[in-house]
């Protein structure tokens, strides 16, 4: 049996945990985390990943999106991650939607483009204070990616379109 090759969109959607990424590490700079110097809200220097809630249907977007908040936050030489009970800070996020649509593109009739919305919240609770500077934030991303093939059609996508 012919393995079939994964659809461009099955590919694609493994971007969406990334784009959530970037638009958290937006939110967190509007609470005091910046690119340049990191600097956690009230001082903090030490930040724990509580959880990662995948509430969509589409398996391991939790798993991917967690171990992308720990290799960013890991390289980060003025943030520290560590497990809760020595941390100051706690972030939580919780994916609660993943929808795939596709568009026909009507400049070129055999393309179509594909939009990736990720839906979520976030929570960053301070320990040691007990004080949330975000307190169950909506962060909503969309990537479009224009598929220059003519994608393989899968009950997934089928039921998106």
């Amino acid at each position: 049996m012919l393995a079939m090759p994964r659809p461009r969109a099955a590919r694609e959607a493994r971007l969406a945990p990334l784009a959530l990424l970037a638009l958290l590490a937006g939110v967190l700079g509007a609470c005091g985390y910046g690119q340049d110097v990191p600097r956690l809200p009230g001082g903090a220097h030490t930040v724990a990943l509580e959880r990662v809630a995948n509430l969509t249907d589409t398996g391991e977007l939790d798993v991917r999106l967690r171990a992308q908040l720990e290799r960013r936050l890991g390289r980060q030489a003025h943030v520290s991650l560590q497990p809760s009970e020595r941390s100051a800070l706690l972030l939580s996020v919780e994916l609660n939607s993943f929808v795939i649509s596709r568009v026909l593109d009507p400049t070129i009739t055999s393309d179509r483009s594909f939009v990736f919305s990720l839906v979520g919240r976030v929570t960053l609770s301070d320990l040691r204070v007990g004080r949330r500077y975000l307190d169950g934030e909506v962060v909503a991303v969309s990537v479009s990616r224009l598929s220059g093939q003519t994608a393989v059609e899968t009950p997934a996508i089928r039921d998106e379109g």
